[in-house]
């Protein structure tokens, strides 16, 4: 969204996870989401944002993947999540 002052109010308000790996982050991006995410104590996700449509880009499922040691840690996060819901 191109709002990063955003994204605390965001958590404040229940955002769990930043999608850190993306298709159209580069590796600084990439660096800065995670170190944000670490900072904030929430998770990481990740995507290529394919919608199927010319009119989101060119990116195509894949494009972006979510190493494994982030997957483990986003499913270990969200099996607590739900737990905690009962």
């Amino acid at each position: 969204m191109k709002h990063d002052e955003w994204i605390g109010g965001m958590v404040s308000e229940g955002l769990d996870a930043l999608e850190a790996y993306h298709s159209e982050h580069d590796s600084l991006a990439t660096a800065r989401y995670l170190a944000m995410a670490s900072a904030l104590g929430i998770a990481v996700s990740g995507g290529s944002d394919f919608h199927g449509d010319p009119l989101h880009g060119p990116s195509h499922p894949g494009a972006a993947t979510l190493p494994r040691d982030a997957y483990e840690k986003l499913v270990r996060y969200a099996r607590k999540a739900l737990d905690a819901e009962g």
